[in-house]
């Protein structure tokens, strides 16, 4: 066990059982017994206190404290989370999936002459391609510019094959963005900004203020990352949970000494958060980590289903702040040196209902802000609510102090100056803000402002008028909107909430279409369908000859979030929706196929057949008709009929192959289908030739998560013809490429199959060690079927290995776990 000096408590008042209770959990952790803390209490019941009284028992040089806390709205998802390990991490934990970069960009004047050129991240481009490049900018820029006089002002798109190249025509210098791949709108927006900050840098026309800030303002923007919308059609959003859970435990695993994680505010957390709060606490048990988490109980159900599961595990610690007795309420009238007597402790005990920050902000509306004498109050001096409590205390403000409070409450989280100089009717907002500090209603934090309590800020807000909320909102969006960086950043969430708030109706849509990206990159579904919802909202308030189009996205993006998330029927009721919205026939054929799929996946395949039957007899050859093959040859798979799937495969396969701007990724989807049918048949041979297929597609577009995929189904055709010793390598490249994606769901998979393999070649210890191995990283990622099934397995190594009370062991041990889960065939299968 570390040596770990613990500090005094001090100062909080009859909070001492519970600060015990951390203290024994933290000495528990020094000891390698990880555990968990639920601090759980109403608003206003001391739990930001209590967190704050018990990292200072900790503070010592053999610890790491990491904190985060969660807003009610606005926030990134894994928020808290992202905030308590980047002291850890010297790279951004949890990136979106897939990104977008400028491969070149360019500095040019009028004449179509290069300034200046910075190469972005990644691969080099082709040299070739950027010859013809350079050139085409060259001659767009001296044809737009120098020879015809004019000036064209705005962006100019020229596109070679998979190569895009955006000019943004700046005052006096032009700036060329190259892109290879997709290239999300926000690149466009990024570019626009980029040169109107250049401009500032000139004096006039020919005169640079300095050549150096060019090129910082050049180099700084090429390192940007722009996150790609990825197609969600086959991904496992659970799985990337588990990669994103990883990522957070190993980071936190290796950092040195006793680690603690604290988190405020959980009952707002996202439901990605608190499955990674469940994987951490899931690992934690062996380790010196202590997790502390705080939240309101009955706030939401995800909450409380959370801590009912957490409770239930042995390493959970419950801490309930209790109401204070009338003991505390004297307690408490001493710090402010006041002599509380006993009938107005009983009358604040019966009023205030032992909220602490009720009884605290009563005691100090006894003191006099003017002369600082102390007076009692009698019975009905005392407020019936908290929002009559806020109320008296900004009733003694003026009105410009009080007018920055109500703008300050419609921010979430804590904020800087500059958003409070942002409301032009406070004229001196420096000195309204230190009169607020004086009040304590505000604090200021290494050069950030709150509101000392979350229920000043709820009440403040709550008793504006709608009529000021709108106004506010709509005022912080434009306020954050104009200090965007040149990407769209975490502001995205915060202007999506204000614009909507602010009833900003064609800026809501736009920046909650882009929240909803955001979220969705990070596999953040429930969010996603939040902010879908709400671009929808917003786009029905446009008018209608402007907004067609606006609809139809978010709708369309809406039900895409909700088929990944699993909410089938809600899915299939908006691609009807969708259907019902527009008269383009591809694109009705388009919502046809999409409406199928929740159908097929909720076992309603004659009306998924109607919808595909419907949708293709709207279109001719082309891509949309591969893809509605492609699923009829699913559903046929689905209804047991493999000879009709597998003839809609291959008639999908022979349009997509032949059609123009076809998505790669479509075609090796198709392989894989008709891999798997000729698996069914046994006909491997053919379905290792599929397989192969596939992952040459996959390799070629750069999937890693195809190619693994691809490389365990031929490992699989390989086992069948006998050819174990190929099926060993084929298995290990698959293993190889999901260990380094952190994917150890799939790598837990692999290294079970691999194990079967050996077992048939009787290896038998081997294939044990690859089962164990397996069989911990199934348990690591609560994966409760997988973990049964390879503790059946090391049971029957075990048998055959002579160990029998040890296979009995094992066999035992998956039971119960089948038992649990309800699994009969499982469990049939151990008897």
């Amino acid at each position: 066990m570390q040596d770990v000096i613990l500090s005094p408590m001090t100062g909080l008042v009859s909070r001492e059982s519970e600060l015990e209770l951390i203290k024994s959990a933290f000495l528990d952790a020094c000891d390698n017994r990880g555990k968990i803390i639920l601090v759980s209490g109403e608003a206003g019941m001391g739990k930001t206190s209590l967190l704050k009284e018990a990292t200072t028992l900790f503070d010592s040089p053999e610890v790491t404290t990491l904190k985060g806390s969660h807003i009610f709205e606005g926030a990134r998802p894994l928020q808290g989370l992202t905030d308590a390990l980047s002291f850890a991490s010297q790279t951004p934990l949890f990136l979106e999936t897939d990104v977008a970069t400028f491969k070149k960009i360019f500095a040019v004047d009028g004449l179509g002459n290069i300034i200046y050129e910075v190469g972005g991240e990644g691969e080099k481009m082709d040299s070739g391609v950027l010859a013809e490049v350079l050139s085409a900018v060259q001659s767009f820029v001296s044809d737009s510019f120098g020879k015809k006089g004019g000036k064209r002002e705005g962006l100019g798109v020229l596109e070679y094959g998979d190569t895009t190249v955006f000019l943004e025509h700046g005052k006096h210098v032009h700036i060329a963005g190259v892109v290879q791949g997709a290239c999300p709108a926000e690149m466009k927006d990024a570019l626009s900004r980029l040169v109107s900050t250049i401009d500032t840098l000139f004096l006039d026309d020919s005169t640079l203020i300095a050549a150096n800030a060019l090129k910082e303002q050049l180099n700084a923007f090429s390192t940007l990352r722009f996150s790609v919308r990825r197609d969600l059609t086959d991904v496992r959003y659970e799985n990337e949970w588990i990669k994103i859970a990883e990522r957070a435990f190993q980071t936190v695993r290796v950092l040195p000494g006793t680690k603690v994680i604290v988190l405020e505010d959980i009952h707002w957390s996202d439901e990605l958060t608190l499955f990674v709060i469940r994987y951490l606490c899931r690992n934690i048990s062996n380790l010196p980590i202590l997790l502390i988490c705080s939240y309101r109980p009955q706030e939401s159900s995800n909450m409380d289903n959370f801590a009912k599961t957490m409770e239930e595990s042995g390493d959970c610690v419950k801490v309930e702040l209790e109401r204070l007795k009338r003991d505390s309420i004297v307690e408490i009238g001493r710090l402010y040196g006041i002599d509380l007597s006993e009938e107005m402790v009983i009358n604040m005990e019966k009023k205030c209902g032992g909220n602490a920050f009720f009884i605290t902000e009563m005691v100090k509306q006894m003191i006099s802000p003017k002369t600082g004498e102390k007076e009692q109050m009698s019975e009905r001096d005392i407020p019936q609510s908290v929002s009559e409590l806020v109320s008296r205390r900004l009733d003694i403000l003026d009105p410009q102090p009080l007018s920055l409070l109500e703008y300050l409450s419609c921010v979430q989280g804590d904020f800087d100056v500059g958003v409070a100089k942002s409301l032009a009717t406070v004229k001196d907002a420096t000195s309204v803000l230190w009169e607020l500090f004086s009040s304590g209603i505000l604090i200021k934090k290494d050069e950030k402002i709150s509101f000392s309590h979350a229920l000043f800020q709820r009440s403040i807000y709550e008793q504006m008028s709608k009529r000021w909320r709108v106004y506010h909102h709509d005022n912080l969006g434009h306020y954050f909107e104009n200090t965007l960086s040149f990407a769209l950043d975490d502001t995205v969430y915060k202007l999506a909430l204000h614009f909507f708030e602010g009833e900003n109706w064609e800026k809501s849509h736009l920046y909650n279409l882009k929240a909803g990206e955001s979220a969705e990159s990070l596999f953040a579904m429930e969010q996603a369908i939040d902010y879908y919802t709400r671009a929808y909202e917003s786009s029905k308030r446009l008018p209608l000859e402007e907004s067609p189009s606006s609809r139809l996205l978010s709708l369309e993006r809406l039900g895409d979030a909700q088929n990944a998330l699993g909410r089938l029927e809600d899915a299939a009721r908006t691609y009807n929706e969708c259907i019902d919205m527009t008269t383009d026939p591809l694109v009705k054929a388009r919502f046809h196929r999409k409406a199928s799929k929740p159908l097929i996946n909720t076992g309603k395949f004659s009306e998924a057949q109607k919808h595909l039957e419907d949708g293709m007899t709207l279109i001719g050859e082309g891509v949309e008709r591969g893809k509605s093959l492609h699923q009829l040859g699913f559903l046929k798979e689905r209804m047991g009929n493999y000879d009709d799937a597998l003839a809609h495969q291959q008639e999908a396969l022979d349009i997509m192959e032949k059609s123009p701007g076809v998505n790669h990724r479509d075609i090796a989807s198709i392989y894989n289908r008709l891999g798997s049918y000729n698996s069914i048949k046994a006909d491997f041979a053919r379905a290792l030739t599929d397989f192969s297929k596939s992952y040459e597609i996959y390799l070629k577009i750069g999937d890693i998560n195809g190619q693994g995929s691809s490389l365990n189904n031929m490992a699989i055709c390989l086992k069948h013809q006998g050819l174990f010793d190929k099926a060993l390598e084929k298995y290990q490249l698959a293993a190889d490429i999901f260990e380094k994606t952190g994917n150890i769901f799939n790598t837990g998979t692999i290294l079970n199959n691999m194990a079967s393999v050996l077992f048939s070649q009787s290896c038998i210890r081997r294939a044990g060690e690859y089962y164990e191995k397996s069989y911990h990283l199934r348990k690591r990622c609560g994966d409760l079927r997988g973990v049964a099934m390879t503790l059946n397995n090391l049971g029957n190594c075990a048998y055959s290995l002579g160990e029998f009370d040890k296979s009995l062991s094992y066999y035992e041990q998956s039971l119960e776990i089948q038992n649990e889960l309800g699994d009969k065939p499982g469990i049939t299968m151990i008897h």
